[in-house]
């Protein structure tokens, strides 16, 4: 619609029937301001309409334009059956500029333009659209988004689809198991695992997707008991086959040794059933269990691997935890006994100088050791150290200043200061030729 008027003028332009009596705040409008052009959505109706401008200041009709509104009509094209929970393509003859919605219904239900499953045709002539879950006799309903009107209809009958999901009827807690299905294609939906006297939740884990798939692998929990596999239509979130399982308890013993020495290395062993994911923490025994230990190792495809152990001498305990669910389900007590560890240097050193640094400690201490003014708050990240791995002596450079230092031995597992030295730092000789040029 274009128009031309003062510049200034501020109007309204209504599109109303022609035989009603003017009205200001009728529909559908629009404002004229710093504009001599703009466009309209019609109304669904066919008619004979005019276009009325208004002036805003005083709402007066200055002005009337005639237009007739042409019914169009709008066809859907879909199947007339399909199978519940998959997907149909549906396509549309109608205008170009139409915004439209269209809504699939229970035949039998009052038109309702804010129903679903529903898709828009805005630019489109064509789109895919979820069927729901239930089955019975349906409609296409178009609705013209500007006055939801519903303007066009094309019934559809939606036929129940049998689904099956294979899987054992038993199978251990903690495992992995395979879940196949037979379904039809272009189900969009996933399958979950429940307890049975859980009442169904879309929600719940553990679960599997089974769209371009026949069969997946799914962790199960480490709780035994009864559960059910649920398979969900994800349009509509319904419950459509269910296959029962029945989880046992695996058989998990952790092999260690009685005692070990904090700080060193320590040699784990286990018996699994195949297939657990499962990891083996190491934490105080008077420590709540605690899935997110600092100290841990991996099982997976595995029967054996080596845990570096903490500094602080105690009583501690191997816990194993299944990933899935972070549920211990066996332990092992060990003992750590406090490492003898002492570094071995001068009393006094000359600053700069490179220093012979010795120490007596364990095999497989994985440790650094630091220098740092007496007077210091600890710091594991000094900037002078040495690495004491696979050595009984290194060299280190002393501080460039002279006064009183610690050599401090940390265990980098933990980054604990586990042993000291005290060690003094003498000012550089002043040297001969040094004298005479002053």
């Amino acid at each position: 619609i274009a128009w031309d008027a003062p510049k200034t003028a501020q109007a309204r332009i209504n599109l109303e029937m022609a035989d009603e009596k003017p009205d200001f705040n009728a529909s559908p409008y629009l404002y004229t301001d710093d504009k001599t052009e703009d466009s309209l959505r019609l109304p669904s109706t066919a008619g004979d309409y005019e276009l009325r401008w208004y002036n805003r200041s005083d709402r007066k009709l200055l002005l009337k334009q005639p237009l007739k509104l042409i019914e169009k009509k709008i066809s859907i094209t879909a199947p007339d059956e399909a199978g519940t929970g998959t997907e149909i393509d549906i396509a549309w003859d109608a205008p170009k500029t139409a915004q439209a919605r269209i809504n699939l219904e229970m035949a039998d239900e009052k038109p309702d333009y804010n129903a679903s499953p529903y898709l828009y045709t805005d630019r489109k002539t064509e789109a895919s659209l979820r069927l729901p879950s239930t089955a019975g006799d349906y409609e296409l309903r178009w609705y013209n988004r500007s006055d939801r009107k519903l303007l066009s209809k094309h019934p559809i009958k939606l036929l129940e689809e049998k689904i099956t999901i294979t899987a054992p009827e038993e199978a251990l807690a903690g495992t992995e198991i395979e879940i196949s299905w037979d379904a039809p294609k272009g189900l969009d939906s996933f399958i979950n695992l429940q307890s049975t006297d859980e009442k169904a939740n879309y929600n719940a884990s553990p679960y599997v997707y089974t769209k371009k798939k026949k069969s997946d692998y799914m962790r199960l929990p480490s709780t035994t008991g009864d559960y059910v596999l649920r398979w969900y239509n994800r349009g509509d979130k319904k419950v459509i086959a269910e296959h029962s399982i029945q989880l046992t308890k695996p058989e998990v013993t952790i092999s260690a040794p009685d005692e070990a020495i904090a700080g060193t290395e320590m040699e784990l062993s286990w018996q699994a059933p195949k297939g657990l994911d499962s990891y083996i923490t190491l934490q105080l025994a008077d420590e709540k269990p605690n899935q997110n230990a600092p100290n841990y190792i991996y099982t997976k495809k595995k029967t054996s691997a080596t845990m570096r152990l903490p500094s602080p001498a105690g009583d501690y305990i191997l816990r194993w935890f299944n990933r899935v669910d972070h549920k211990a389900i066996a332990e092992r007590p060990v003992k750590l006994i406090a490492a003898d560890i002492s570094i071995t240097a001068p009393e006094e050193a000359i600053a700069g100088s490179d220093v012979e640094i010795g120490w007596q400690a364990p095999k497989n201490t994985d440790s650094f050791i630091n220098i740092q003014k007496a007077d210091e708050k600890p710091d594991y990240n000094a900037p002078i150290y040495i690495y004491t791995k696979k050595a009984q002596s290194k060299t280190m450079k002393m501080p460039e200043h002279a006064g009183d230092y610690i050599l401090r031995w940390y265990n980098r597992i933990d980054r604990k200061s586990v042993a000291e030295k005290a060690i003094k730092i003498m000012e550089k000789p002043v040297l001969e030729e040094e004298l005479k040029q002053e």
